[in-house]
């Protein structure tokens, strides 16, 4: 039983043997490591690295964003509509409610739908061009998936619209009859 049990002075002394022997080892691997780590480190840190995928994404987001909201352009084509259906109902040509109600709603319905479709295109472009990549930054990946998800968004309450599935289109009530 004595001749198995060790002293501390032994186990410090094989501690520290095995230490410097890692050191040696550690010594020799390690201008091996800080001559690939740094070419490595540079190249994913280097300025522009991801910029244009990120710009991208960013603005994929934004129209889709702008899909669901609405833009400036869909109430232009709204007030258009507006007006040439009120021309059109005053003299007489087409039926009065689509040609005033209908056909703005529906061309803010096509404008957001090509903005959704404008934003799932750049976000599946983005998610394309980085999806094999490791080294790329995460958030591009995420804003990307987050403007081609705002652009499904956009394109279903677009289509939504245009088949007036939020409410249906007003209608004429019935004269009563005269006498």
């Amino acid at each position: 039983m004595t001749s198995q049990t060790k002293t501390s002075s032994d186990t410090t002394d094989e501690t520290s043997e095995s230490l410097e022997a890692a050191e040696t080892a550690t010594d020799d691997t390690a201008d091996v490591e800080t001559d690939a780590v740094p070419a490595a480190d540079s190249k994913a840190k280097s300025p522009g690295s991801g910029v244009l995928g990120g710009a991208v994404a960013i603005v994929s987001s934004a129209v889709g964003l702008a899909s669901i909201t609405g833009t400036s352009i869909g109430d232009k084509l709204q007030a258009r509509q507006e007006i040439i259906g009120q021309l059109q109902a005053g003299s007489g040509g087409g039926d009065q409610i689509e040609l005033a109600y209908g056909a703005p709603w529906d061309a803010v319905a096509v404008v957001n739908a090509v903005f959704g479709a404008i934003a799932i295109i750049l976000g599946g472009l983005v998610l394309a061009a980085y999806a094999g990549k490791s080294d790329s930054r995460a958030w591009v990946k995420v804003v990307a998936l987050a403007g081609a998800l705002l652009g499904v968004l956009g394109l279903g309450i677009a289509g939504a619209m245009y088949l007036d599935l939020f409410g249906s289109q007003p209608t004429m009530p019935a004269m009563p009859g005269m006498g």
